[in-house]
């Protein structure tokens, strides 16, 4: 259960180079201001993109969290240390954009987290009416600086927990130059690691280039290995009575190898050399709802054009598909108990 405790609203507008930093927090006690914030904090959470971090060591924004934590740093304070290091970092961002910081406190499951978001500044259109000359004259005005609605989903944004445990999701942009994110390089001082989406993506394509290098079907050992990757979480997934019991489960680069190319430790070893090439930590932990949805299916699309989208379970099982090398080094696809087919 999420419950926002506190919240403020931090204009930064690039444009026109004006920051209008608020003196005074959100009114909670207002419903539609509390149930567009929770909207927002609930669907964010509920994603599986975002990427974990650890603070550097001397990160001044861990410092000021500490230092609010202990109830010595007011929220208005600290929020404006947070607004502070944003419009800082966007002086000197090639691209600069003007966006609103609306940093929220929230507690859940008994643990206090800070919520930061950045939302850009979008235009709009909506109705003005003035009077010409005694006559109503209703037109169409482009309204500038409109928030993200609770159905549009914001873009960048980090979790911190009481803990020290980050979340976030974010984007590279060029300062002075150099590539940086604004929320882990410049806000956050974090380092972070590759999401689970990131990760398993990149598992698919190594896969995929060893085999390919080898002379193997980059087809099947790319089902392999999401075979292996589903039955997996689908196993974490049976062991947890609920939602909330839900744990990551760690990937084994190695143990994965073995699997998706048994026959081969030339190709066991030249996965793995991949897979630290990349960056891959040796031990990646996944959240099983975001694998089993990920790997659930198998997506292929041949020379001639031809596109397939199969359940990967059912590579393993030549009842429905099968895949047929002939002589000629061509292969065919062979769909098995067909019972009638819709046209999308």
């Amino acid at each position: 259960m999420l419950q926002v405790t506190r919240a403020i609203l931090h204009i930064l507008d690039t444009s026109s180079g004006v920051t209008v930093f608020s003196d005074a927090e959100l009114p909670l006690e207002d419903a539609a201001v509390y149930e567009y914030l929770i909207r927002h904090l609930e669907k964010l959470r509920a994603r599986h993109e975002a990427k974990q971090g650890e603070f550097h060591p001397g990160s001044a924004f861990q410092e000021k969290w500490k230092t609010y934590l202990r109830k010595e740093l007011s929220f208005r304070d600290f929020s404006a240390f947070i607004a502070e290091a944003a419009a800082r970092a966007e002086e000197d961002c090639d691209k600069a954009v003007s966006f609103d910081l609306l940093i929220c406190e929230f507690a859940e499951d008994g643990v206090q987290n800070l919520a930061v978001l950045k939302c850009d500044n979008k235009t709009g259109y909506t109705h003005q009416v003035e009077n010409i000359d005694g006559a109503v004259c209703n037109k169409i005005i482009n309204q500038y600086a409109i928030l993200p609605s609770p159905g549009q989903r914001i873009a960048e944004y980090a979790f911190v927990s009481e803990k020290n445990e980050i979340l976030l999701e974010d984007k590279k942009s060029f300062f002075n130059g150099e590539e940086k994110s604004l929320l882990a390089d410049h806000i956050l001082q974090c380092e972070t690691e590759m999401s689970g989406k990131e990760t398993i993506a990149l598992v698919e394509r190594i896969t995929q280039a060893v085999a390919e290098s080898f002379g193997e079907a980059p087809v099947a050992a790319a089902a392999k290995a999401k075979s292996y990757l589903a039955e997996e979480s689908g196993r974490q997934l049976d062991q947890a009575e609920s939602i909330a019991d839900e744990c990551p489960f760690v990937l084994n680069p190695e143990e994965l190898s073995r699997e998706i190319f048994s026959e081969s430790e030339d190709m066991q070893k030249e996965f793995i050399e991949k897979v630290k090439e990349a960056g891959l930590s040796n031990k990646v932990p996944l959240q099983p709802k975001l694998v089993a949805k990920q790997v659930k299916n198998q997506r292929i699309k041949t020379d001639t054009g031809i596109e397939l989208i199969f359940p990967v379970e059912f590579f393993k099982n030549g009842d429905y598909i099968e895949f047929i090398d002939l002589p000629d080094g061509t292969m065919n696809i062979q769909l098995k108990h067909i019972g009638y087919i819709q046209n999308k």
